[in-house]
This record gives structure tokens, sequence and C-alpha cells, in this order.
């Protein structure tokens, strides 16, 4: 009898143990379990729309959306910055690129730079979502453009494109070229759905054959489309400038 009431009390303590571990709070996210890792290759991201985020949570878009669509903002946000974060529905995936091209899994920012937010819904069927951001400002500032900079919301690329660099103009100018990794699918995806004019075309920097998408008179105007492709196609590198 006392041998059956101390293996009672055993297993009292062993179920009232494991309830204990099981009640501890799950670690917040940002990805959810019935979202792909990142946004599948299908989703083809066009002029996503910039936003400037406050220290309290507010709407920032809304929209409609289904599964074979998706929609995009741009944030600046320094690192250890604080982000708040409410989407509705449940139904709505979202991921957050990275300036180093990564998804952010955590709601503090690990370096300073351009935010990507990518939306689409998880199901097939049409949903309406509402999208409410908020930055922590009491870190360092966004340091403010130089004089010279362009917003990005002044570049527009309206996809796909017979042509996507700049026109040559008269005289003799400074080209920068952008290029993206070349593979037989990365040049059909481009050529689908981007750049019809893309072409393959041996770097002189390294010697190696790349995709070469557009040549822009612009630099800055250069690294933000090499941004396009980097987030919605491959690696994408700036080459170096050209004049002619």
């Amino acid at each position: 009898m006392k041998k059956f009431n101390y293996l009672f009390l055993l297993l009292h303590i062993l179920i009232l143990a494991g309830c204990a571990s099981n009640s501890s709070p799950p670690k917040t996210t940002l990805v959810s379990k019935q979202c792909p890792p990142r946004p599948p290759s299908n989703l083809v991201l066009k002029n996503p729309k910039s936003i400037s985020l406050q220290a309290n949570l507010g709407s920032v878009g809304k929209g409609s959306i289904n599964a074979n669509q998706t929609v995009g903002y741009l944030f600046q946000g320094n690192r250890d910055q604080k982000l708040s974060l409410e989407l509705k529905p449940s139904q709505t995936c979202i991921w957050i690129i990275t300036p180093n091209d990564d998804i952010l899994k955590e709601k503090v920012l690990p370096q300073s730079g351009q935010y990507i937010i990518q939306l689409a819904a998880s199901a097939g069927e049409k949903i309406d979502y509402e999208l409410s951001m908020g930055l922590d400002v009491r870190a360092s500032p966004t340091p403010l453009p130089s004089p010279t900079a362009k917003p990005s919301s002044e570049y527009v690329f309206n996809f796909p494109l017979s042509t996507c660099g700049d026109p040559m103009p008269n005289g003799v100018n400074t080209w920068y070229p952008v290029f993206v990794e070349n593979t037989p699918e990365n040049l059909q995806k481009i050529k689908s759905n981007y750049c019809q004019d893309a072409f393959l075309k041996k770097r002189k920097d390294s010697g190696v054959v790349w995709i070469q998408v557009a040549s822009f008179l612009d630099s800055d105007k250069a690294r933000y489309f090499s941004k396009i492709m980097q987030t919605n196609v491959a690696k994408s590198e700036i080459g170096p400038s050209t004049v002619r």
C-alpha cells in the first residue's frame, strides 16, 4: 500500500512539472507557421509604397489580396529600434526583409537601413487586410538623406518593361550597370516579369558572365533597382561605372 501511494505521489509530481513547463508563453516572432519562410517566387513585388512610421501604432496600409497577389511597403529603420505591428486578418502572411535580404523574425531591428514589407494571403480566397505599425523613436534617429539624394518614390517601374534602363542621351555620360546572378531560371524570370531586353554579359571586373538587366545615369537609381532585383529575383550587384 505504501509503495502504491509513493508511485501515485511521484506520478502526480511529474504531471504538475509537465504542466508548468508548458505554461511559459512562446517566443514572439514575426513569422507565422501557416506561411512559407520567404515569399514564394511567383509573388512578384512591384512598386512597394514608401511609408514613414511613428512611435505610436497606426494604420499604414489596407486593401484586398489573395494567395497569388502581393503588396509591399518600404520603411527606414535603425539598429535596435523596436517595431510594433498589428495585421488583420490572421490569414495574412507578412515578410519583413532586412537590408541584408534576411527575413526579420524578431521585433527589434538588427541593423540600420531600408526594410521591405511584403504581404500575401495564406489561402487562396480573397481577403481584406489592414496593416498597422509603429517604430520606437527613442532609438538613434534615422539620418537625413544628403541634399542630392532622391527619395525612392521618384523611381517608378511599371513592370514588365521592354527596356528597364535609362534612354541614351547625347554626348558622353557615366553609366551604372545593374547585374543579376546568371542562371537560366533567373534570365527567364527577368525577361518575363521585369526587363524584356535583359542579356548575358561578361563582366570586365570579374570575367564572370552575369545577366545585365539595366544601366542608369543615376547611381541612386541603380542602387534602388538593384534592390528590387535582389528582393524579387536573385543576388544583384552594381558593376563598375563606365563612361561612354
